[in-house]
């Protein structure tokens, strides 16, 4: 017989089928058919173990590749969900015990991040992406089955080698890594540079806290590139106001003459600084004027270029596409809709 691979008319209506030809195994799962080398059942005694994953700690981008490395090529066999991320708050014994008696149910893999799980070419890395952005600031847990096995069927342990007797000197069982995202922290998100009316009464910047944590803004500052003045520093616009932004909430710099619009959420944090308008004379409509919001240690945490003039469009907001993303041009708009503004509303 030719070495080669089964089609998928060979294996249909069987979710597996192992053939062995020398030291060869056709493998055909689901709609997936290859062919792998395997080591002859009862040379390998030795099982795999996990030596690195990549990244992991904190500060982790959004949108990752996790890398897995085992001591020796791993195969994942016929099921779905052997290799899995989530949030590590959602990881409990009894998605682990689940995940080690392959299938996951439906429940438990409802609470895990959808991800694509491939496998190297030689066999050693297995590559987790997941298939949508990742909540920033958050602690996730990759967990690995324990139904992962090598090509002679020996299944993970937590450690590698072998005895002196020859035995495996790890204890079988599932494997869990974690990281922790980047956490962004409040983002400039809309700006309403040429108010329909008085600037200093309609004149906003919107923040989104993209934090996992609450961020008291009190004591952060908002320099307008005038160089006229210091950057102006933020704090409640009335007595006994608030100044902490909950994750996910959001946070108006206005000037103290600053007239609500109606329909704001009282849950919008309203900060001012020090004059009746934003910044040294209010905002420049003709464009090129940078903003900056910076942390109380003066280190700039976000900005926004001044990209556009927006003397033609009053009444209209500039706002952000996507707010992971760095300040440019190609990350903000001129709204156009109706209304062309939405203050306390962030990005969807």
């Amino acid at each position: 017989m030719e070495r080669g691979c089964l089609s998928q008319e060979m294996v249909r209506g069987e979710a597996m089928r192992k053939v062995w030809i020398s030291h060869f195994v056709f493998v055909a799962a689901g709609s997936l058919v290859g062919c792998v080398e395997m080591a002859p059942p009862g040379l390998d005694a030795e099982p795999p173990a996990i030596v690195e994953m990549h990244p992991t700690g904190e500060g982790v981008e959004l949108e990752p590749v996790i890398d897995l490395k085992f001591t020796e090529p791993v195969v994942l066999g016929e099921h779905d969900g052997l290799v899995v991320l989530l949030p590590s708050e959602l990881l409990t014994a009894q998605i682990l015990a689940d995940l080690d008696k392959p299938p996951l149910s439906d429940k438990h893999a409802g609470r895990c991040v959808p991800s694509i799980v491939e496998i190297s070419g030689d066999g050693k890395t297995v590559s987790l992406r997941p298939a949508e952005r990742l909540a920033p600031g958050t602690w996730y847990a990759v967990a690995v089955s324990a139904a992962v096995c090598d090509r002679a069927g020996n299944c993970l342990v937590d450690r590698p080698g072998l005895d002196d007797a020859g035995r495996p000197s790890g204890v079988a069982g599932h494997w869990v890594g974690e990281f922790r995202t980047k956490d962004f922290g409040p983002r400039i998100t809309e700006i309403m540079i040429n108010p329909a009316g008085p600037e200093s009464a309609g004149e906003y910047v919107e923040l989104v806290n993209y934090s996992a944590e609450p961020v008291d803004l009190s004591g952060w500052a908002f320099d307008d590139s005038s160089g006229t003045r210091p950057s102006e520093t933020l704090g409640p616009c009335t007595r006994g106001g608030r100044t902490v932004v909950e994750p996910e909430a959001v946070a108006l710099l206005v000037g103290r003459g600053f007239e609500p619009p109606e329909g704001l959420g009282e849950d919008v944090v309203l900060l001012c600084g020090t004059g009746d308008a934003i910044g040294d004379r209010g905002l420049r409509n003709s464009g090129g004027e940078v903003l900056r919001l910076l942390d109380p240690g003066g280190a700039i945490v976000d900005s926004y270029g001044g990209w556009f003039d927006m003397s033609e469009h009053e009444g209209c907001s500039v706002e952000r596409i996507d707010p992971y993303e760095p300040d440019g041009q190609d990350n903000w708009y001129v709204s156009d809709g109706d209304p062309c503004s939405s203050p306390g509303a962030p990005p969807p």
